[in-house]
Order: C-alpha cells, then structure tokens, then sequence
C-alpha cells in the first residue's frame, strides 16, 4: 500500500469530509461498508471485497484524521 506524505492532499480529505454532505457521505461509506454484517454463507470472493471496501474507507479516515491534524 502506498502511503501518502503529501501534506496538502491530507488537508483537502480533512476539507471535504468535514462539510455537512462529506460527513453524510463518510456516514453513508462506513455503514455500507464498516458497520455491514455479512452471514456465514458468503463467498470467498465477496468477504474479500467487502474487505477491500472496508480497507479503502479507513484509509480515507486516517488521511482525514491526519489531515486534521496537520501531519
């Protein structure tokens, strides 16, 4: 995974996320993804699209997360 050092890019998730329709939209992007349960019978191929899903919107929070922060 490809980690991002651009300071700025992190300002501008940290910017878009914190309007009222980006923290709308993160709310809609953890439900679907984050907070979905799945049942014992799914399939290989979609748990492990789930969890990319899962694995790209934590990674939008993390760079809004540092993005507040200044890192």
């Amino acid at each position: 995974m490809t980690k991002i050092t651009d300071k700025n890019l992190m300002r501008e998730y940290a910017k878009t996320f914190s309007t009222e329709g980006g923290k709308r939209v993160m709310d809609h992007l953890r439900n679907y993804t984050i907070e979905r349960v799945i049942g014992p019978d799914v399939s290989n191929e979609t748990l492990r699209y789930l969890e990319g899903q899962r694995a790209l919107v934590k990674m939008i929070e993390r760079y809004i997360d540092q993005g507040k922060k200044g890192v």
